[in-house]
């Protein structure tokens, strides 16, 4: 457990542990395995737990090792896709405690919004919600906590120089943090703002 928290994979197989199962006659042989798991900045956030049954023989010894192996690998290749999603994207990307604290954002939201990462890390969020959209947010987490679907919620960010930007959010809650996903939609609605005014001027 120690190694996995460290960032190290490590096996719990020679011998294999011997489990007795209460009145059950025979006993259940086990080999176990701890793999770190990291969160998008790379640091570990926990680890995974596998319990392997197998037999004495060293051949099913092996064969259970390269399916834990293999398995281990997929997960690593899971959250490097992740991270290079993370990296990558042009979408505002941000993850937000319970509390509603910002615990992380992706490039492109320091790129969009002009925050460094120094000024907005642990800042409350509903400090940088237009003060209009703070209630929707609020309402919209809770339902997020509570297991309920997922909407897409229109809400606008502030600029570090203090203007406000629209972003169309979608988020999803793993009981812990929310993850959510911005698509900056700041000039969809400068726009439908000048044709609205335009047909009025016109109407007038």
């Amino acid at each position: 457990v120690y190694k996995a928290l460290e960032g190290r994979s490590s096996f719990v197989e020679d011998p294999p542990l011997r489990i007795e199962r209460g009145n059950v006659t025979d006993p259940l042989w086990c080999a176990f395995g701890y793999s770190p798991i990291r969160d998008e900045q790379g640091g570990v956030a926990g680890f995974l737990h596998t319990v392997i049954e197998t037999k004495a023989s060293a051949e099913a010894h092996h064969h259970w090792r390269e399916q834990a192996t293999a398995f281990e690998k997929q997960l690593e290749r899971y959250m490097a896709d992740r991270e290079q999603i993370w990296q990558l994207s042009r979408d505002a990307m941000m993850i937000v405690t319970r509390e509603l604290t910002l615990h992380a954002a992706n490039p492109a939201w320091h790129r969009i919004l002009g925050w460094s990462e120094a000024l907005v890390q642990g800042m409350p969020i509903l400090e940088l919600i237009h003060p209009a959209d703070r209630a929707e947010v609020q309402v919209a987490v809770s339902g997020f906590v509570q297991g309920q679907e997922a909407e897409q919620i229109d809400i606008r960010l502030r600029h570090q120089d203090g203007h406000y930007r629209w972003f169309s959010w979608s988020a999803k809650f793993d009981g812990n943090l929310l993850t959510a996903v911005g698509r900056d939609i700041t000039a969809d609605r400068e726009e439908a703002t000048r044709q609205s005014e335009a047909l009025l001027r016109n109407s007038e």
